[in-house]
């Protein structure tokens, strides 16, 4: 028997749904749950994704936008079975991915928190040695789109 204080269920609801034991969602409950703990990371070759697992997921949806308040409208990629995958396709700039999970039932979730990998500045470790490499610093640093940082 569990008592739940200043709860009340929407008519229709089935208890039997909730798994009280581990208080969550069973794998057969029906409604999509949002996926939480979305990280970023930029592996030098793509941006690594991971999440943490939705009980009732049978797939996720990673989807990115070049601005935080979207639209997520970029599948990055699509019926994901694991809690991770990579984007290799970005390109320069700045990307904001968001997951969603789906259950056996099809529908969508809702979109998980917001991540964007770390932007690591790549000119923190040059030394400018002489007036060619310091053009060259400027150069690759027009070309990354940061600032130079000189030491």
């Amino acid at each position: 028997n569990h008592i739940f204080a200043n709860v009340s269920w929407m008519p229709g609801f089935n208890g039997s749904l909730i798994d009280y034991s581990n208080f969550g969602v069973k794998r057969d409950f029906p409604y999509p749950v949002t996926p939480t703990g979305l990280a970023a990371r930029d592996n030098g070759a793509g941006v690594s994704l991971s999440w943490e697992k939705v009980n009732n997921a049978v797939a996720y949806n990673v989807k990115r936008s070049t601005d935080e308040n979207g639209p997520y409208d970029t599948l990055v990629c699509s019926e994901v079975t694991s809690l991770s995958c990579t984007d290799m396709t970005a390109s320069s700039g700045r990307y904001y991915y968001v997951v969603t999970s789906t259950p056996e039932t099809g529908i969508e979730s809702s979109i998980s928190n917001i991540a964007a990998p770390a932007i690591i500045n790549v000119m923190d470790s040059v030394k400018v040695t002489s007036p060619t490499s310091l053009l060259e610093t400027v150069k690759f640093s027009i070309l990354a789109q940061r600032p130079p940082v000189l030491k």
